[in-house]
């Protein structure tokens, strides 16, 4: 160690068997002088704005000549549609002479429809009902006059007792004894579409062997109807 003037001690020295250590400094900074006029820095900064906005109006180019595109191809399907939709009006047009008759051909079915039901509404099987009555009909009792009688409507009964209906059938027929015109009674009302049969009269004849001969009377329901001729739905 040996004494520098300020009379700090220095470090010794090294010697020649001693190696040399060198390391750089990097907080030292490096002094930079820019050289370049102010007009050439402009001119640098002016072209970097024209590239910019030359890119923005390329951008702006390429994106109208893509909607003008796609504008031109939408209207060139909406004009086929178009065309396509007044063709097929022409088309309907050429067909609509041939089903000008159409609404009155429909409306005279309907009316001839209408017809049917007013005058065939009241329709009743009666083949079906003499086949129950004759089933019904007890053995002993043999008819021998039937007289049907149907209103234009349902009729309201004059007897409060006596339900409302289409029209009456009247019986008249003899049998062997009074409680078979009872069975006889009852077997009617059993019949469905009539209902309330009643006795006219029952009479004995001469002799120990007369046969009673009666006459009997049942109305005829609304649930006889066959609604064969109803309006169909729809």
């Amino acid at each position: 160690m040996s004494q520098n003037a300020f009379g700090t001690s220095a470090p010794a020295a090294p010697t020649s068997d001693e190696p040399v250590h060198r390391a750089r400094v990097e907080w030292a900074g490096v002094p930079r002088v820019d050289l370049l006029p102010p007009e050439i820095r402009e001119g640098r900064r002016f072209r970097r704005v024209q590239r910019g906005l030359a890119a923005g109006v390329l951008v702006t180019v390429l994106a109208t000549a893509a909607a003008t595109t796609w504008a031109q191809l939408q209207v060139g399907a909406a004009r086929d549609d178009l065309a396509q939709a007044q063709a097929d009006s022409d088309r309907l047009r050429g067909q609509q002479a041939q089903f000008a008759d159409v609404p009155k051909v429909l409306a005279k079915l309907d009316a001839a429809r209408a017809a049917r039901s007013a005058a065939l509404g009241r329709d009743v099987r009666w083949y079906r009902y003499l086949d129950d009555l004759a089933v019904a009909t007890p053995g002993s009792v043999q008819l021998s006059a039937l007289t049907m009688t149907l209103g234009d409507g349902p009729q309201a009964a004059a007897n409060p007792l006596e339900a409302s209906g289409l029209g009456t059938v009247s019986f008249a027929g003899e049998t062997t004894s009074f409680p078979d015109v009872a069975q006889w009674l009852s077997a009617v009302s059993t019949v469905h579409g009539m209902d309330v049969s009643q006795l006219g009269s029952a009479t004995r004849g001469a002799g120990s062997g007369g046969r009673v001969a009666f006459t009997t009377r049942v109305v005829i329901t609304p649930a006889a109807l066959s609604h064969r001729y109803d309006p169909k739905a729809g």
